[in-house]
């Protein structure tokens, strides 16, 4: 079965095709006649949009060997194929507004359950709309398709789609443009057909495309195979590669600045497929302190540190590990994931492993997952301004090549891709443990929805706290001392300054004179004992 968009299309291809296998003139057979006689057939035997092979033996058939119709044919009710061949089936007449793409979607979706269940199917096309990716504006086939094996692998699933992007040209690694920058030079893009479709040409397409449009869309389209939004309002990113390196320095620059007992804390991004194209599990460790920009005068701000950072994709059992050698290694005191699916048995395998490891376990901090297109984009997003006035840095690691590559490439839109440079993960970690630990400008105005989810998460962290020092009261927790074995023992920090991201130096005060235990001391209250 080969289905094209309109039926113009469909008439056309099956002209071309019969044409192969027609015997025109037996005195002057083509090749396709002479080497295969068997399939050919008379100009004038059977339908237009059909084709049935002399040579098949199974009579009992109704389907045609070859069959032909556009997504707004009928009469196909009736039908099976082994293999169909869905050319350019989403284009701008069929799928220019979201009623349309939702139409020729559920045409398409209708079409595919005429397959037997061994059959194979093919989709060539150009992207028209990524679409909101929610039922009322699905995005045209192509983005739907990638979105729902997006999904699959997700839920653990094994890839049932096999899939090539493939742009005219590609921008080197390491280059921070665009692919749409007119400014590109030819020894900074991989042309796909270097004989065909040239730099030169190319460019000239792109500088005609941007002398009507600033968007460059129907280049982007056309040439660079890339879903552009309907409304270009719709949230980009724009990291640079130089000041993302800018904000790189050695661990030593860090520690250098940093106050005693500053808390730790673990973000986590996680994923759950192992397949070799699925989303990494992303762990960030991070700090709050005090920083010296010695770029803008030596001016010393609180920042966000991202000390380290460890990706992968993992099962289960092996994510679970790596969270505890993280915690091992930098001791976080809160750990922040969203409530994604299966958050629970994470939770608990990590608190397990810890007790069986003698590990602190760190306080858990839950958000709630937005799953609107552009949730991801605008909390990626919130760490552009802190980058540019020195507010996020990085610590020096194996890591930062990897991490670099994903903010650059993240444009706002899905990234697909087995390679770490075409993932989110990192940004998304980091991003998620900006919201909480940190530092804001002095400038920002706070939205409202997110300050009052602040307040929320203030309160339960506060009450979580009061917990803790309670039991820690009873069973012998040393006065609401945190036990970290191996460690030397050091009093829990407050939430206020867990929140703050560090603690002021404690000026040793006087020791009070031993008082005679009076037997009305009561054991519970708001702050541990105390005496009428």
């Amino acid at each position: 079965m080969v289905c094209t968009a309109t039926q113009p299309l469909a008439k056309g291809f099956a002209k071309s095709f019969r044409n192969l296998v027609t015997l025109r003139d037996p005195l002057n057979a083509t090749l396709m006649n002479q080497l295969w006689p068997e399939h050919c057939v008379a100009p004038d035997e059977g339908k237009s949009l059909e084709y049935i092979s002399p040579f098949r033996q199974l009579t009992e058939l109704i389907e045609p060997t070859l069959g032909v119709l556009s997504v707004i044919s009928e009469g196909s009710a009736g039908m099976r194929y082994d293999y169909a061949a869905m050319d350019d089936c989403a284009e701008i007449s069929n799928s220019s507004t979201p009623e349309m793409r939702e139409k020729t979607q559920e045409r398409v979706d209708m079409l595919r359950e005429l397959g037997n269940p061994h059959s194979w199917t093919t989709y060539v096309g150009t992207p028209i709309s990524p679409g909101m990716g929610t039922d009322s504006d699905p995005g045209d086939l192509y983005s739907v398709l990638l979105r729902r094996e997006e999904k699959n692998l997700r839920e653990g699933g094994d890839p049932k789609l096999l899939y090539a992007i493939c742009p005219a040209w590609t921008v080197k690694p390491g280059v921070s443009k665009k692919a749409w920058d007119p400014n590109l030079r030819e020894d900074e893009v991989d042309l796909l057909f270097p004989g065909r479709l040239g730099f030169r040409y190319l460019m000239a397409k792109l500088k005609e495309n941007l002398a009507t449009d600033t968007s460059a869309k129907i280049f982007r389209q056309q040439s660079l195979v890339s879903w552009v939004p309907d409304d270009e309002t719709q949230i980009t990113m724009t990291f640079s590669e130089d000041v993302l390196r800018s904000r790189l320095r050695p661990r030593s620059f860090f520690d250098a600045t940093v106050l005693p007992d500053t808390p730790v804390y673990m973000a986590t991004d996680e994923a759950f497929s192992v397949a070799a194209t699925a989303d990494f599990t992303s762990i960030a460790i991070v700090r709050v302190q005090v920083v010296v920009d010695n770029v803008r005068d030596n001016r010393r701000d609180n920042a966000l540190v991202v000390l380290d950072v460890n990706f992968g994709r993992w099962k289960m059992s092996d994510k679970i590990k790596q969270i505890c050698d993280t915690i091992e290694r930098h001791r976080p005191t809160s750990w922040v994931l969203e409530k994604d699916r299966s958050y629970e048995e994470l939770v608990q395998g990590v608190q397990r492993a810890c007790v069986l490891r003698n590990l602190p376990m760190p306080y858990v901090l839950l958000r709630e997952v937005k799953n609107t297109q552009q949730a991801k984009a605008a909390k990626i997003k919130v760490l552009e301004a802190p980058l540019v006035d020195s507010r996020l840095w990085f610590c020096s690691g194996s890591w930062n090549d990897a991490a670099i590559a994903q903010f650059v490439r993240f444009d706002g839109v899905k990234k697909s891709g087995g390679s770490a440079g075409s993932k989110d993960d990192i940004p998304d970690s980091i991003a998620l443990a900006y919201q909480i630990w940190g530092p804001r400008a002095s400038v920002e105005e706070p939205d409202p929805q997110e300050a009052a989810e602040r307040r929320r998460e203030i309160e339960e962290e506060e009450a979580r706290m009061r917990q803790r020092h309670f039991y820690d009261r009873m069973f012998g927790g040393y006065g609401g001392t945190r036990m970290n074995p191996g460690l030397p023992t050091q009093p829990a920090p407050t939430w206020r300054e867990i929140l703050q991201g560090h603690r002021e130096p404690e000026v040793p005060a006087e020791p009070e004179p031993v008082k005679p235990q009076d037997p009305r001391m009561k054991v519970f209250g708001n702050r541990g004992p105390w005496r009428l």
